[in-house]
């Protein structure tokens, strides 16, 4: 059987091209990230056409860009200015300063006699990490997407650099135009979702300052340009 003819599970070969560093459509995976890359292509490109709809309602709702271009040269040719009252961003503002006015208040309940002290361990805990990741500003932005994008996300992780190299537990903003969930999932939370992808364009140099551990296997890694999946209206 010659190299073309052999089925696709008995094929040998790097998921990327030589020359481009770009991943072939029906080239096989090698690594476990290759594996991961074509998920994410396979969901980014369920989600185009829906990220491009979110960034025009963000424009419409929070920017005040509600005139389309015929529209603003006709009332410019009758004397008239294209102003725009924007009604939605005060009543946005107004359900995000009612729902993130005030930081939540944490607490453990014991589940156990004599798990008391520790569940007031974890209260003050989960307040700590709250502060220390700006948790108030997060919580406006993640309503303000659920409002207008439809989308909002926020995300809990190990920063193993913080605190002066002891790490601490922190709660990250996740932009809704970086995140990717099964296109088949019915679940409004996602829990019924494959898999969810956070994909963002780093350069190396923040990526060594984010995983200082790392740097020699990020100086080793290669460069590509061509996904990018910020979508421009």
């Amino acid at each position: 059987m010659s190299e073309r003819t052999k089925p696709a599970s008995e094929k040998k070969g790097n998921l990327r091209d030589k020359k481009t560093r770009a991943i072939g459509p029906e080239m096989e995976t090698d690594t476990q990230a290759d594996e991961n890359f074509l998920v994410y292509r396979e969901y980014r490109r369920a989600y185009r056409g829906y990220h491009t709809q979110m960034e025009e309602d963000w424009e419409f709702a929070r920017l005040g860009m509600q005139w389309t271009d015929e529209e603003v040269q006709a009332l410019k040719a009758n004397g008239q200015a294209p102003i725009v009252v924007n009604q939605l961003r005060r009543i946005v503002e107004q359900y995000v300063a009612m729902m993130a006015g005030r930081a939540p208040r944490w607490r453990v309940v014991p589940r156990v006699a004599g798990a008391t002290e520790v569940a007031n361990i974890l209260s003050d805990l989960l307040a700590y990490n709250w502060d220390i990741s700006n948790g108030d500003l997060v919580l406006q932005q993640v309503i303000g997407d659920s409002l207008i994008r439809g989308v909002g996300a926020a995300m809990a992780y190990m920063d193993p650099n913080s605190d002066y190299g002891r790490g601490d537990i922190k709660i990250a903003y996740v932009h809704p135009r970086t995140l990717y969930f099964d296109p088949s999932m019915r679940d409004p939370l996602a829990k019924d979702s494959e898999h969810a992808i956070i994909s963002q364009l780093i350069s190396k140099s923040r990526l060594a300052q984010m995983y200082p551990e790392r740097v020699s296997d990020i100086e080793k890694a290669s460069i590509d340009h061509t996904d990018e999946d910020y979508v421009v209206t």
